[in-house]
């Protein structure tokens, strides 16, 4: 996957991880990346993509990240 981003769609790694901390930070960088018409929720779209990851994580898994994660931002999870 990594050599994937790099290679074929031009990722880059620099300055990666974003370190997050705070709820408003974490919304507000989904909210930069959205693409469309600005309508679309952030805190949505974290629920959201988290439900998936939810559904095709196991739980173990999930708790060990969940533990990782800022209590503000861990909050988003379903």
């Amino acid at each position: 996957m990594l050599i994937r981003g790099i290679y074929y769609e031009g990722w880059d790694p620099t300055g990666k991880p974003v370190k997050q901390r705070h709820r408003e930070q974490f919304l507000a960088r989904i909210q930069e990346h959205i693409k469309g018409d600005g309508k679309v929720n952030p805190e949505v779209a974290a629920h959201a993509v988290f439900s998936l990851l939810a559904k095709r994580i196991t739980g173990g898994e999930i708790e060990d990240v969940k533990h990782i994660l800022p209590v503000e931002i861990r909050d988003l999870w379903p």
